[in-house]
């Protein structure tokens, strides 16, 4: 039987899914949530997981207190979506609010959320310094693995030739995450805010797929530091009702923790009510590329230029939507249909991206989002499920431009030798005594 609580403007869930090395934020995360916590005008409620076999526990966050929510739960996978839906059903069952904000907190691949220890390929050096957001080595991305489902691969790339260390880990993937915000959005509506508190989750495939079941997106195109979002500044403005979301939602990616010499991030907040315009003008987009690399033998390369002197985002296969867009308008400047098409990609993208807090060197230029566009020919299967490749011409164009520009490196032909036979053996000699003189 679900708890009555007064109805407020907002209820602000917060998955905090911490069975890994970032259990180490957890409880300054905590406490910074708490040092404003539940106001008049919104319920904060958390569900944290940390590592090893510890409960979950659910609470409500106010100043100075922590109230319990039902019982705790027994160790949970908070990379089943299961899980996330009876947070959501729970929490939103108990209080009613007029509006309500999701957060999940976690590490973050473009393509899914890890959950219990994120695994490395076992030939990435083992990592010797504080918890990074998006763990791995840089020349890869990271491979995220379920014992119970080995073929669910979070990268974009087919790594399934890379053997991981064995675990019990498991991840939610974007196929996963629609169907959990599918359960939720079906019983009790609309999420207002989806806010991903994780690295990479700001791309323009992972928006599509969550366009029907949230207003309004909050996400980073890169990397961003461990401690990740800072909330509590955000919660106090939350005190006023009349804010938009918008406004809430900008405030939110402009308190992401600041950056150090080495550390970036590329926050950005996203009107998914403009995520069909922008699927449709990059499908356009897509077919003019095809038709050029079909008539035009420099279209090819001209696209190469384009691709790889575009803002790339550390360990991922992601570039920056507009600035890809940009380069493209100068190296096929000639090509008309293709600087139109380019250009009206751009229009929606600024019709999407409300706004855009890129911070670091490596990000400066960032424009709010971002789009898979590969250095390789290896696209996976996961990428190939997705709602953005599947209804769009994108993944023709993938197809057709990595096939090209990236053709499989065939392998060397064995060269067929005669063994060579071992020498033969030296001959006996047989030993000749000389006589013994006495």
């Amino acid at each position: 039987m679900s708890r009555k609580f007064r109805t407020k403007e907002w209820a602000i869930m917060m998955f905090i899914a911490n069975d890994n090395n970032l259990g180490e934020f957890t409880a300054t995360k905590i406490d910074e949530i708490a040092s404003v916590g539940s106001t008049r005008a919104a319920d904060v409620i958390i569900q944290f997981d940390t590592p090893g076999p510890s409960a979950i526990r659910r609470m409500r966050l106010s100043k100075g207190r922590r109230f319990p929510l039902r019982k705790r739960q027994a160790e949970t996978n908070t990379g089943d979506k299961r899980t996330l839906i009876r947070f959501a059903d729970l929490t939103l069952d108990d209080f009613h609010p007029r509006r309500s904000m999701l957060t999940i907190y976690n590490h973050g691949t473009g393509f899914g959320i890890a959950d219990d220890k994120t695994v490395r390929p076992i030939d990435a050096p083992a990592a010797v310094e504080p918890a990074r957001r998006c763990p791995g080595h840089r020349r890869r991305p990271p491979i995220f693995w379920s014992a119970t489902n080995r073929e669910t691969a979070l990268a974009v790339l087919d790594v399934s030739d890379a053997e991981p260390v064995p675990g019990n880990d498991d991840a939610l993937d974007l196929l996963e995450l629609k169907a959990a915000m599918q359960t939720i959005v079906r019983k009790h509506g609309r999420v207002e805010l989806l806010a991903f508190d994780a690295c990479l989750m700001g791309t323009f495939e992972g928006a599509y797929q969550l366009r029907n079941h949230a207003h309004i997106m909050v996400a980073s195109q890169s990397n961003i530091p461990g401690p990740g979002c800072r909330f509590a500044s955000t919660f106090a403005l939350m005190r006023d009702e009349s804010l938009s979301t918008a406004t809430i939602a900008k405030a939110l990616a402009d308190d992401v923790t600041p950056v150090t010499e080495d550390e970036y991030s590329a926050m950005a907040v996203l009107d998914l009510e403009q995520a069909d315009e922008l699927a449709e003008a990059i499908s356009v987009l897509a077919d003019v590329l095809i038709q050029a690399m079909q008539t035009d033998q420099d279209a090819l390369s001209n696209i190469n230029l384009a691709h790889l002197s575009a803002l790339h985002f550390l360990d991922s296969e992601t570039i920056d939507l507009f600035d890809f867009c940009e380069r493209l308008t100068k190296t096929m400047s000639e090509n008309e249909r293709v600087v139109e098409a380019a250009t009206e990609v751009q229009e929606a993208i600024e019709e999407l991206v409300l706004h855009n807090n890129p911070r670091g060197a490596v990000v400066e230029g960032a424009r709010g989002i971002s789009i898979t566009l590969p250095r390789r020919n290896q696209l996976s299967d996961l990428y190939r499920q997705l709602d953005f490749p599947r209804e769009t011409s994108w993944i023709d164009f993938l197809n057709m431009y990595l096939e090209k520009q990236y053709p499989p490196i065939a392998e060397e032909p064995e060269l067929l030798v005669a063994p060579v036979p071992p020498p033969p053996p030296p001959p006996v000699v047989d030993e000749v005594l000389e006589p013994a003189i006495f």
